[in-house]
């Protein structure tokens, strides 16, 4: 059940980020998915042509195994490039933003953009150099903080990635 609530809020999400007109949002059809490793893959027809495609992960705490947050990549109908986004719980600090190291390498940083009731959202366009390390790449660890300033790890598994990538 959470998991179609993030898939429907970031397809939502898409929409605002990424132009489209109010019939697009409304008639996303022929939605099909499927598994690679730990990301799961969703494609729908927009009614213009084209398909808007998006593969994600939900990211669990650690601690007692529940869904905190969702990471996706996605590539719009009629884009070239794919965006990377996060959908983080509410009740972070949002200034520091949130970063992804893979494997320990240098993290990339992104800003968090707004809040809606089920998270905040940050996203940035999906570097050549980011897909390959993340194709090369076994884990990934996602670091931002709580209102209460505390940094908080969580751990993103690539096995998938590049089968699932690769067919966006």
């Amino acid at each position: 059940m959470l998991i179609s609530r993030l898939f429907a809020l970031s397809i939502a999400i898409t929409f605002i980020a990424v132009p489209a007109s109010a019939q697009q949002q409304q008639q996303l059809t022929n939605i099909q998915s499927s598994q690679n490793g730990d990301w799961t893959m969703k494609c729908g027809d927009v009614p213009n042509g084209g398909r808007l495609c998006e593969m994600t992960q939900v990211i669990n705490n650690p601690r007692d195994g529940k869904p905190v947050m969702q990471a996706a990549v996605i590539k719009p109908a009629g884009e070239r490039g794919a965006l990377l986004r996060f959908i983080a719980p509410l009740g972070i600090w949002l200034r520091p933003g949130i970063s992804l190291s893979i494997d320990g390498a240098q993290a990339q940083q992104m800003d968090f953009a707004f809040c809606l009731r089920q998270g905040c959202i940050a996203q940035m366009p999906l570097s050549e150099a980011l897909v390959n390390s993340m194709k090369r790449g076994s884990a990934g660890t996602v670091t931002l903080q709580n209102i209460r300033r505390q940094k908080l790890e969580f751990k993103i598994s690539l096995s998938g990635f590049t089968a699932g990538y690769d067919l966006l």
